[in-house]
């Protein structure tokens, strides 16, 4: 028994963003990891905080810990990893650990349930036992493969087999309700889908206080996005992530850390390796191959690709002989009605007459700005005129144009507005990246259409998403199915044809790191107003290079000067009193590793 413990309150302010120590009384007993009510300074309501450490003696506690609110919460290696987290993104612990924990539910729910591990049996099934003593980045083929009679994508073989094999406690972090629809469907065939934990089950406080309890006391294999990883788990041997490169998998809100860092992370704290399993290699995993932290096994399969011209390769003649033998996958880039438009006077692009925007056409005769989503009447900026054309097609009007080429067809539209989860029989499908439907013969044909509107999109990470959603959408592809790129053949779809997509992505990487960008140095952005951008800008201007200061702060900086320049900004958070209003904000927000930067 202990006389004193520390403890962290959960709150987000930089001004409690520390342990603080407290006496123990001589009637309680406590543990790591308890979530307790303490006293804090002048303030009548108690605090929550949780227990992280006991400590025989102190020389700055000076209240008690006020009552125990029940069985501990948290292990001590998950708090070392929040601790970690913290430091690095230049927040507090007490805001990690809002993310981490849940009260304790006011209602009683029935907890008498057990989950056991899948026997190794199953992993006759899935390609045998994966072995793995270091963190391993890995690109599977995509295609599907037949597992108890149905298709199912390599991707799902891959992290199952994964997270089986790990001999105790696992994490598969896949990116969205999609991924985890093919991944459930594979374990259904299985006969072991009541021996996975499915984080999304669990959305109550009472059902995610007791999904806590039972990962703290017993080996699981949970399953989840982004929050999946911010769950305790005992015993802690392999953390799976899927499709890394996804959009999902990046974060909008403190610790803004994508996934694949927070395992890493997670990993140095508790123990474990981190697997992850793509189609394409990001940037980052090539990176760390390349500097030794991590193993690597990249693949150059690629399913029956074809391209060219239409004057060489007809798409339409593809599209009718693929229809008689099974359904037909057309991807498409932009939904809505149109992807862009275009003053008809000046041939000016349409921009947002608020923030500036590029405008597109969610429907006909409708506006809509990408940036703010505001719908407007717009005026040219340059012309002044209210005339606007239409720009590239979206996916509503690749549908109008199919359904005259294809009269009779029965073709079905899909996009995050439209969402279709599954088809049956053989329609001409239409679909958005990560909109595609299940079908469960696989699709006969996937189109790329347009493809130079996935390759020239705005961002640093053009590349990657193309080739991420073109073989995204090939995983759907039946086992003699076919990937074309509609009338066009540049020299990244030969290079893809050949297999090599490390060495696209590679070359990508190689001249970002000449230009200093990430991932080979860390970015970073500062919000807040202009006078005190400069002040914080002159404040870490020794360690970092400043990119802008204008609207916001952005900056770039090594690896190793992470600790100097996160412990800089949360100094110069304690100096910025919040902004008054509806709600107090804080007067500074930091930003490490803005994804919304490339």
């Amino acid at each position: 028994m202990s006389d004193y413990c520390k403890v962290i309150i959960d709150s987000p302010l930089p001004q409690l963003g520390r342990e603080f120590d407290y006496k123990v009384p001589s009637e309680m007993e406590i543990e790591i990891g308890q979530p307790v009510l303490v006293p804090f300074g002048r303030q009548a309501a108690l605090k929550k905080a949780v227990v992280s450490e006991l400590i025989p003696t102190s020389h700055h506690a000076t209240a008690e810990i006020a009552s125990v609110e029940g069985p501990p919460i948290l292990s001590r290696p998950f708090i070392s990893f929040i601790e970690s987290v913290s430091k690095r993104q230049a927040i507090t612990a007490g805001e990690m650990l809002r993310l981490s924990t849940t009260t304790k539910p006011k209602r009683k729910i029935d907890n008498d349930e057990t989950i056991k591990l899948p026997s190794r049996q199953s992993l006759q099934s899935l390609g045998g036992e994966l072995k793995l003593d270091r963190h391993l980045v890995q690109t599977v083929p995509a295609k599907q493969h037949l597992v108890a009679g149905s298709l199912h994508p390599q991707w799902a073989i891959t992290a199952l087999q994964s997270a089986i094999s790990a001999g105790g406690s696992a994490i598969i972090n896949i990116a969205d309700f999609r991924q985890q629809a093919r991944l459930r469907r594979l374990t259904q065939v299985l006969g072991i889908e009541s021996q996975f934990l499915w984080a999304e089950e669990y959305k109550t406080p009472a059902k995610r206080y007791f999904l806590q309890q039972k990962l703290l006391h017993h080996p699981s294999i949970l399953v989840g996005t982004r929050v999946a990883l911010m769950m305790d788990v005992v015993d802690l041997k392999r953390i799976v992530i899927v499709s890394d490169l996804d959009p999902s998998h990046e974060s909008e809100s403190a610790p803004y850390l994508s996934t694949r860092e927070l395992a890493y992370l997670r990993t140095e704290a508790t123990g474990g390796v981190v697997h992850t399993v793509s189609h394409v290699p990001s940037a980052e995993s090539l990176r760390l191959a390349e500097l030794g932290h991590v193993d690597s096994m990249l693949t150059s399969e690629v399913p029956r690709i074809s391209f060219g011209l239409e004057t060489s390769i007809s798409t339409s003649k593809l599209i009718k002989d693929s229809l008689a033998s099974g359904a037909v996958l057309v991807l498409t880039s932009f939904a809505g009605e149109s992807a862009s438009v275009i003053c008809s006077s000046c041939r000016y692009p349409g921009r947002c007459n608020s923030c500036g925007g590029s405008l597109f056409m969610p429907r006909a005769e409708t506006y809509k700005c990408r940036t703010c989503s505001q719908l407007t009447n717009p005026k040219c900026q340059h012309c002044q005129s209210t005339n606007f054309s239409k720009g590239k097609k979206g996916v509503s009007r690749t549908v109008a144009d199919l359904g005259r080429m294809f009269p009779g067809t029965r073709i079905i539209e899909s996009s995050q507005q439209m969402r279709v989860e599954s088809v049956q029989a053989r329609p001409l499908v239409v679909a958005t990246p990560g909109a595609i439907p299940q079908n469960d013969n696989g699709y006969s044909l996937v189109v790329i259409d347009q493809p130079q509107s996935f390759l020239s999109r705005e961002s640093l990470r053009a590349l990657e998403h193309s080739l991420r959603n073109w073989l995204d959408a090939a995983s759907f592809l039946a086992t003699d199915g076919r990937l074309h790129f509609s009338d066009y053949e540049g020299e990244v779809i030969k290079q893809l044809s050949i297999g090599q997509i490390a060495q696209l992505v590679d070359r990508e990487s190689q001249q970002r790191k000449l230009l200093g960008l990430s991932p080979w140095k860390r970015l970073g952005i500062v919000e807040a107003d202009q006078q005190r951008l400069n002040q914080v800008a002159d404040a870490i201007n020794g360690v970092v290079d400043v990119i802008s200061t204008e609207p916001s702060l952005v900056f770039s900086y090594l690896y190793k000067n992470g600790a100097v320049v996160s412990e800089a900004l949360m100094r110069e958070q304690l100096k910025t009193p919040p902004l008054e209003g509806k709600r107090r904000k804080r007067g500074l927000k930091v930003v490490m590793d803005g994804q919304g930067l490339i």
